[in-house]
């Protein structure tokens, strides 16, 4: 998902990826999250990850799982945004991601 100023001629504030594998007694087997940014290098939320890994999909607590990832991520501010907004953006929308696999 492209979290930008623009849709075209820009560079993303944010760009997060996930990658989520739930078996058919919705438990979790798989989990992958990354994001990036115009002023940060990838970085690899593994600490979200085994939070998330072997978890029973019904019990999740979105508010473990948002504090899990601003507590891991911590992107630089630029002249475009502020860290903060970064952070809040990119745990705002991984939670309502999550909140969508609990939803099904």
């Amino acid at each position: 998902k492209k979290i930008g100023l623009r849709e075209v001629f820009c560079q993303s504030i944010v760009t997060i990826s996930g990658y989520f594998k739930m078996n058919e007694k919705k438990v979790l087997e798989e989990i992958r999250l990354a994001v990036c940014g115009s002023s940060f290098m990838p970085q690899r939320l593994v600490g979200t990850e085994e939070l998330l890994k072997e978890l029973f999909v019904p019990t999740f607590q979105l508010k473990e799982i948002a504090q899990s990832i601003k507590n891991e991520f911590n992107p630089p501010s630029d002249p475009f945004s502020s860290s903060n907004y970064k952070q809040e953006i990119t745990t705002n929308f991984i939670v309502s991601e999550i909140d969508k696999l609990v939803r099904k």
